[in-house]
């Protein structure tokens, strides 16, 4: 299954289907149709999603799926398709496009775990910070996040070297950041006989800790 008929089954079961149907077309086949200025083929179109930017001409109200992973997307999403969504199920849907985007991401890279399994284990760590911390990552830093995570338990995983977490001086949030990580990520390291290092966990921390600085 292509990312358009994902994106188009996640957003399926969010919208209203009595009110709006969602189509999956061609890169191709819609720019040939806007170049031939096919104005009937989009009357009753509410809006196009697309992988690429469209030219500005496009009179359709138009989102590049991409630009969704930002407050500024999120909020141009929003506006367009409130009337046949709810908040809630508008936020559910955004994040399931997330974790899509995510699994896309890593897929190719993950050479030994499941993509799917391990970042439905990111995304409950990256939960347990948000409510830790009571912050909500926005779009495009939660992907990055979810990434980072993905990858750095498949490098320890196949590393699987019994190393000496080796202490440094923290100050007093990066000790408080360190003990909640180390909390945080106990199922993972029990899971896959693990050890996420301080080392690891200052990285992390680089990431993160900007978010939750008081």
């Amino acid at each position: 299954m292509g990312i358009s008929e994902k994106i188009k089954d996640i957003m399926s079961k969010y919208l209203s289907t009595e009110k709006i149907e969602v189509l999956t077309m061609e890169y191709r086949e819609l720019k040939n149709t806007i170049d031939r200025n096919s104005k009937n083929y989009f009357d009753k179109t509410k809006l196009v999603i697309t992988t690429t930017d469209l030219p500005s001409s496009f009179s359709i109200p138009h989102v590049n799926i991409y630009n969704m992973l930002d407050a500024e997307g999120i909020s141009n999403l929003w506006s367009l398709i409130y009337n046949d969504i709810s908040r809630n199920s508008f936020d559910k849907m955004i994040q399931e496009l997330l974790k899509l985007f995510s699994i896309q991401g890593v897929v190719d890279r993950l050479k030994f775990l499941n993509p799917v399994v391990v970042i439905n284990e990111v995304e409950n760590v990256l939960t347990k910070y948000e409510n830790y911390y009571r912050i909500t990552f926005t779009g495009k830093v939660k992907l990055n996040l979810y990434m980072h995570i993905a990858l750095m338990i498949e490098r320890l995983f196949i590393s699987r070297e019994e190393k000496e977490d080796i202490k440094e001086k923290l100050s007093e949030p990066e000790a408080e950041f360190y003990v909640t990580s180390k909390n945080i990520f106990k199922p993972m390291e029990n899971n896959y006989n693990i050890m996420v290092s301080q080392y690891e966990i200052s990285l992390l921390y680089q990431l993160i800790g900007p978010f939750i600085q008081k």
